[in-house]
């Protein structure tokens, strides 16, 4: 360990001693990716996504995308080796100006071995790629705050998804160890072959060599020794912003809304400056093996120009991160929030999508009951979530499969309770009686009619419009159906991720929680459109939604959405901002 603490003490120093040369790479490739590279991103999965309907949210959809959309998924797999390819540059980049710069070499060298990387790109050191991506993605999501990282972030559902039983559980544990296990074995082959063009079989063997006998625990030494450092430096500047935040929220709150700007400022540049060093001081343990040699690469003549440069860069990306802060901790015109009962149910009081639970679920007076409705056999609609009535009848059956006659004879089960499966018409009578606004989800199958739309819209658009309902469906097909049939209907385009922008017809948006963040909720707003967020039972979620300025929370329970949206209302602090920009993971 005390080996570890002085060789990350000798590459602390040089980072300090080369840190204009390498702030000039690390900050390039920060705006690159910030303003050109996610932006791209999102914009193609928009159209990509929009032109086909899909929406990517279990296995049941890649089985969809391959069997009725291949066109669909050549396009995702070449966006997919498109992605890879440009992380692998970046890699290249960095590793190979990092060396560079610690040997002294010049730009013209730089650039031709980075164009030599370009021309000839290799599919085994794309794949090295995930493996370095999935090793260190959980460690710069949760520790390094920055504005481009606080954009990207894995799904909740994908994880809820590989851990719904314990066998799935077991295989994931024991994946991650042997990956784990073969990453810390193999983390120097992607470096020899790209700094010194190695072949893979030559390179895994050098590699297995180095980290033999033990000798890998001197390089996962210096990196959880580097990483204790960093959490710890880290989070005493969060700690030291929020204190003081603390304080400046006791004076007028023009001046406390002031430095609350500074302080989100300062924490969002410790973060890029510690996720910098961190890269820095991680590469150089991977460059050690290589026999690197610290030379001093930038006389006293280029120091202006680097410094002239870096200053620019940083200041362009400063304008629009402190303007996007403000945009965050301006609270002055925000609107309490819609709280909506998911399915209509709430702490489980009912089987969902049912009239005994809609009925106790009223008296809770959630601003929406959220619903579902699935068109019959005989092109009439029922009220149902599921795609098979297996879970909740056990008939393995699918709602298109039987008309709404034989539907309403049915019987659900849920939660300790029973009810019957009921007609969208007779639910939207008791609503009517009840004074309850609803949010319908339309679900779409295969099977449905060609002219669906035109009977839901026939049948009740008036009715909607007039009660002021709301309506949201995956299918985006829906969104756009609905408002050229019927442009004064209220639709609404729910999304399973956070990988497309909000620039379409739909009137607004549901998204599932995990990935949902400021930044989307700031452009849909921009287009006058609301965001829902789907589905948060855990208080400090239901805050963290709220602070980022969420329209609605889609709840199963309706008693701690209220009281966390009152303890929001009564600490509407600037330091409460703060805090929930630091924390990743609400606790």
């Amino acid at each position: 360990m005390k080996t570890a603490i002085k060789d990350i003490e000798k590459y602390a120093v040089e980072f300090k001693r080369h840190f204009w040369s390498y702030l000039l790479i690390f900050l390039s490739l920060d705006l690159f990716n910030q303003y050109l590279m996610l932006p791209l991103f999102y914009f193609l999965n928009t159209y990509i996504f929009q032109a086909v309907s899909v929406p990517f949210s279990s296995l049941q959809y890649v089985v969809t995308i391959v069997t009725y959309h291949p066109f669909l998924c050549l396009l995702l797999l070449i966006e997919l080796f498109f992605l890879l390819w440009l992380l692998y540059i970046e890699f290249s980049f960095l590793l190979i100006g990092i060396s560079d710069i610690c040997n002294g070499s010049n730009l013209k060298i730089y650039f031709k071995r980075i164009w030599q990387i370009i021309k000839t790109p290799n599919i085994t050191e794309l794949l090295l790629i995930l493996m370095y991506l999935l090793l260190l993605e959980p460690i710069v999501e949760v520790i390094f705050r920055t504005p481009l990282l606080s954009r990207v972030k894995m799904a909740d559902f994908i994880f809820d998804y590989m851990t719904r039983t314990p066998i799935l559980v077991v295989i994931l544990i024991i994946f991650y160890i042997l990956f784990i296990f073969l990453g810390i074995r193999l983390m120097f082959v992607l470096p020899k072959m790209i700094l010194k063009r190695e072949k893979f079989t030559d390179a895994i063997t050098e590699s297995w060599q180095i980290t033999k006998n033990g000798q890998w625990w001197d390089f996962v030494s210096n990196i959880l020794v580097l990483l204790l450092f960093s959490i710890v430096l880290l989070f005493a500047t969060y700690f030291i912003c929020y204190s003081l935040q603390i304080i400046w929220d006791i004076f007028p709150r023009q001046f406390s809304f002031i430095m609350a700007n500074v302080d989100l400022f300062l924490i969002q540049l410790a973060s890029l400056l510690g996720l910098a060093c961190f890269i820095w001081i991680d590469s150089l343990i991977l460059l050690k093996p290589l026999s690197l040699k610290f030379k001093k690469y930038n006389g006293k003549s280029n120091q202006r120009k680097l410094l002239f440069t870096v200053a620019a860069l940083f200041l362009l990306s400063s304008l629009v991160v402190i303007d996007n802060n403000s945009s965050y901790l301006n609270n002055s015109s925000l609107k309490r929030p819609l709280l909506i009962s998911h399915r209509g149910v709430s702490d489980k009081n009912g089987v969902q999508n049912t009239l005994p639970v809609l009925r106790k679920t009223a008296k809770m007076k959630p601003d929406l009951v959220e619903m579902d409705i699935h068109e019959t056999k005989d092109n009439k609609f029922v009220v149902l979530h599921d795609a098979n009535l297996n879970k909740l009848t056990r008939i393995n059956n699918k709602p298109g499969q039987l008309t709404l006659r034989e539907l309403t004879k049915l019987t659900a089960r849920e939660n300790g309770h029973k009810a019957k499966i009921t007609s969208f018409g007779y639910y939207l009578k008791i609503a009517e009686s009840l004074k309850q606004k609803l949010l319908v989800e339309i679900k779409t199958t295969p099977t449905d009619s060609l002219d669906m739309l035109q009977l839901f819209n026939r049948r009740y658009g008036k009715t909607i419009l007039k009660r002021h309902y709301q309506i949201h469906s995956m299918d985006y097909r829906v969104v756009t159906g609905l408002h050229k049939i019927n442009p004064k209907l209220s639709v609404f385009y729910i999304q399973p991720y956070n990988f497309t922008y909000p620039r379409n017809v739909a009137a607004g948006y549901s998204m599932e929680f995990s990935t949902l963040n400021y930044d989307f909720i700031k452009q849909a707003h921009q287009q006058g459109k609301l965001v829902y967020v789907w589905t948060v039972d855990n208080p400090n979620v239901m805050k963290k939604m709220l602070y980022d300025h969420v329209d609605g929370l889609i709840t199963n329970n309706l008693e701690e959405a209220k009281a966390a949206v009152r303890q929001y209302e009564h600490n509407l602090s600037y330091a409460n901002y703060l805090l929930n920009y630091i924390m990743t993971i609400p606790i």
